[in-house]
């Protein structure tokens, strides 16, 4: 038999509870080291892509590393990130005809032309060999600067990888066919991006295929612009920039949905018709999207308004008879666009901007939590439910009666009723759905089994051990 050892004595013993309800993980877990990113050139440690990454740490690493592009880069690479605009020389450096006679500097202006060809003037001679010499110089300066844009976007890609990825996200991604290919020379600095976006999102979500990809970061977008609140930068100003930047690109990629479904036959002309149409419907549809507006018009007039400017816009709800609706609704009076999305950001912005001159600091307006006064009243040996008595409004809070019978939870059952309950059926907008309830219902049972298995062991060895002790005094 093995000596007994207090520190191995307890080690396969667990509840009814961990038994049926927690995997055996084979002892202690070593979580191991975070995912570490570089610091900078200047010792800065940016935001970064790794493989725990969240929509919103993929968006703001993104618009990170689109301002370091821009700020580190004034020339051509710099311009096409800045405008979302490819530069139109980054693959080849081969002008087209039609381009030569582009207004400078774009290109040369209209090719002169002389009166009577056989026997053309002096200073026709002189405007057409003029002509001439600064097409061959746009020829020389746009191979200069085709070189330029390969080599910075070769050393900017560097300095991506390095200060902006994780190393396990380095070692995936360096390693895939797509992405070698967006560095060559037939690509640019926007399809990089985008490929690497892509391939983070590839090997955060293993076993989805690309088309899977690209409809979940649709779809995590748009969640996210709806799940983005002021706290998460303590800034107003900011939270709206961030809005509109991922706005900005869930219209590009509704608009790429859309392009991609054309016909293979249109003619050049019919395809810039149609493209053109596509956008002006996907901008229409965001811009009305009643769902974006309700949810950032509440985040922004709960947590960044002043006073003034709540009151301005409690006048507009009542001038407008809005209701349940907010005063940006998209309507076009004239032939004017008045409300919606983009205008109410671009109101907001004013606002913010305002209310920063006005404070001196960035806007957030962090609400103080109303302070309640719990009752735990105790009748016999039952108990009755707790009630919560607020002291500004002696408002009565019952608590739910689901969570306090069914669950046993208590102290959650005090925060809410059952009419907002997560479990009960009839709240639409939260309910859990039937199979989570009956999860959570029969893991309630197993941990409240357990105790009860715990407590029965308990009570039969204080029985026992009452016992010895007076037979041994008898």
């Amino acid at each position: 038999m093995s000596k007994w050892n207090k520190y191995t004595a307890t080690k396969d013993w667990n509840n009814a509870f961990n038994r049926s309800g927690q995997p055996d993980l084979g002892g202690v877990i070593n979580k191991g080291k975070t995912e570490e990113i570089k610091p900078d050139e200047s010792g800065l440690i940016r935001t970064g892509y790794k493989t725990t990454s969240t929509e919103k740490e993929l968006q703001d690493t993104s618009d990170e590393i689109r301002r370091y592009i821009t700020r580190n880069n004034n020339r051509d690479l710099g311009v096409e990130v800045a405008k979302d605009e490819v530069y139109q020389y980054a693959v080849n450096n081969r002008i087209e005809a039609e381009d030569l006679e582009l207004a400078p500097p774009d290109g040369c202006g209209m090719k002169p032309l002389y009166e009577d060809v056989d026997h053309p003037t002096d200073i026709e001679k002189f405007n057409m060999s003029r002509w001439e010499n600064a097409v061959k110089q746009l020829d020389k300066d746009t191979t200069i600067r085709h070189k330029e844009y390969r080599q910075d976007m070769r050393n900017m890609i560097s300095k991506i990888m390095e200060f902006f990825c994780s190393e396990s996200i380095r070692q995936a991604i360096e390693k895939e066919d797509v992405f070698i290919e967006a560095q060559g020379e037939t690509s640019d600095m926007t399809s990089f991006l985008e490929a690497l976006d892509h391939g983070v999102r590839k090997l955060i979500t293993p076993g989805l295929a690309d088309n899977e990809i690209k409809d979940k970061t649709r779809e995590d977008i748009k969640q996210m612009m709806l799940d983005l609140q002021i706290g998460d930068y303590c800034n107003s100003l900011l939270y709206i920039q961030k809005q509109q930047r991922a706005i900005l690109r869930y219209k590009s990629i509704l608009i790429k949905e859309k392009v991609a479904l054309l016909g293979p036959f249109l003619d050049n002309a019919a395809r810039l018709m149609r493209e053109q149409q596509i956008k002006d419907e996907i901008q229409v549809n965001v811009d009305r999207d009643a769902q974006f507006i309700k949810q950032i018009y509440k985040e922004y007039y709960e947590f960044a308004m002043l006073p003034e400017y709540k009151q301005q816009h409690d006048r507009m709800i009542t001038e407008r008879k809005c209701g349940n609706e907010t005063p940006y609704k998209r309507e076009v009076v004239g032939g004017v666009v008045k409300g919606g999305l983009d205008n109410m950001l671009k109101e907001f912005t004013a606002i913010a901007n305002a209310s920063m001159q006005t404070l001196g600091q960035a806007v957030y307006i962090v609400k103080k939590k109303e302070f309640k006064r719990p009752l735990n009243l105790e009748y016999g040996k039952e108990k009755k439910p707790k009630y919560d008595i607020a002291i500004n409004n002696q408002e009565i809070i019952v608590p739910c009666e689901f969570c306090l019978t069914t669950l046993k939870f208590e102290k959650g059952a005090a925060n809410h009723t059952f009419n907002n309950c997560r479990y009960n059926s009839k709240n639409i907008d939260n309910y859990v759905g039937d199979a989570k309830k009956a999860e959570r219902i029969a893991k309630s049972e197993r941990f409240n089994s357990g105790r009860q298995d715990q407590k029965s062991e308990s009570q039969r060895g204080r029985g026992r051990s009452h016992r010895g002790r007076g037979r041994g005094r008898n």
